[in-house]
């Protein structure tokens, strides 16, 4: 069985055989109000609404980040970016975990070390005081995880458009290629998909990333079909006679009602081809909710795109 974020964070799995109720006063029933001291300041959070809205403005790389980021020569910010994905993937799993079978992430997060933490914004002192809390507050701690992902993705798109301005010419791509082992004409494998940066005109077609971990809505009216981006290969979302998936090749996949993930997984409800190497084994949960809405989690290390106009972002 997989649970959508909004049911993980709310511990709605583990009120499963209790008496139906709505399910904000679920929500709220099922988890503690939040104290804890981050960097000296003692914090109150009576719900996950609030405690998203505070740690929103943390998503954001500060300032500071930026200037220094500037000064890095082409191979430091690889290194840079390999270093993020690897902290990024192993959130992912930790998330994918919490999600899909409802693990606690505390113990996991304990495992894998606070030093995986950015200080910027105060990130490893948030999550140091977090993890010192018990697995009651496990909704507050996959919290976190999310807007730190987000975090982690803020950067990577900064250091994306500084390298770009960096590697100006095949000389220095060439250098760097010696220095890092880096294959520029392996586009599966490159950090820094350049071809994705300044070739396209933005006001055409533009997709939207969709948070990590937060549901959406997508809407459609039926009959309509969405271009959106799974990784970096263009799928459609149609609603025709119910939510259907179509890959580049035209291959269709029909979604069922409930939670359909989407992957390159053999364990994957709707398993896509391999050779989509920049899709994650586990990429996406679709949950059909109506003839024209459809949530959407990203769950995946590359990213899923949708336009912007057809989709609107769930309160925790």
């Amino acid at each position: 069985m997989i649970y959508s974020i909004a049911q993980v964070l709310a511990h709605e799995v583990e009120l499963s055989n209790s008496p139906a109720r709505p399910t904000h006063e679920r929500r709220q029933k099922g988890l503690k109000h939040l104290r804890i001291s981050v960097a000296s300041a003692s914090l109150h959070f009576k719900s996950l609404d609030d405690f998203s809205f505070a740690i929103e403005s943390r998503t954001s790389v500060p300032s500071e980040r930026f200037d220094d980021l500037l000064k890095r020569s082409p191979s430091e910010l690889w290194d840079e970016a390999e270093n993020i994905k690897l902290v990024e993937q192993n959130l992912v799993d930790i998330l994918e975990d919490a999600l899909i079978e409802t693990t606690p992430c505390g113990s996991a997060v304990r495992e894998l070390g606070l030093q995986v933490f950015s200080k910027d914004h105060n990130w490893r002192a948030l999550m140091e005081s977090l993890n010192k809390l018990g697995d009651e507050f496990d909704g507050y701690k996959r919290l976190a995880l999310i807007k730190y992902l987000q975090y982690l993705g803020a950067r990577q798109e900064l250091l994306r458009l500084i390298f770009a301005m960096t590697i100006n010419d095949s000389s220095e791509q060439s250098t760097l290629a010696r220095q890092s082992g880096v294959d520029f004409d392996a586009n599966e494998t490159l950090l820094f998909d350049l071809n994705q940066i300044g070739d396209s005109d933005p006001t055409e077609n533009p997709l939207q990333q969709l948070p990590q971990g937060e549901a959406v809505r997508v809407h459609a009216l039926p009959g309509h079909a969405i271009e959106i981006r799974v990784g970096k290969y263009p799928f459609k979302l149609m609603n025709a006679d119910g939510w259907v998936l179509c890959d580049p090749h035209g291959r269709h996949y029909a979604l069922s009602d409930g939670q359909n993930l989407v992957g390159r997984g053999s364990g994957c409800d709707i398993p896509l081809s391999k050779e989509f190497r920049n899709v994650s084994r586990r990429h996406l949960i679709a949950e059909p909710i109506d003839d024209h809405i459809i949530l959407l989690t990203d769950i995946s290390s590359h990213g899923t795109f949708a336009p912007p106009l057809h989709i609107e972002r769930c309160s925790v």
